[in-house]
């Protein structure tokens, strides 16, 4: 996690003209945005579409 922020960080424009102070505070938030997504990823991986659950879902979107 911390590898994919300090990759994000370095190759961000955003990040190139900031204070010693800002970049930290940068850094920081972009830490949580990668965690935000591994969270996100990991919890979309655990979940079990099940053919009822989807069959569902499809018959709902034809009629709306």
């Amino acid at each position: 996690m911390f590898q994919e922020t300090v990759i994000h960080v370095i190759h961000d424009i955003e990040a190139r003209n900031k204070t010693d102070e800002e970049f930290i505070a940068w850094f920081a938030y972009r830490y949580n945005m990668v965690l935000f997504q591994i969270l996100k990823d990991n919890k979309q991986l655990r979940e079990t579409t099940y053919a009822d659950n989807q069959q569902a879902q499809e018959k709902e979107a034809e009629n709306e």
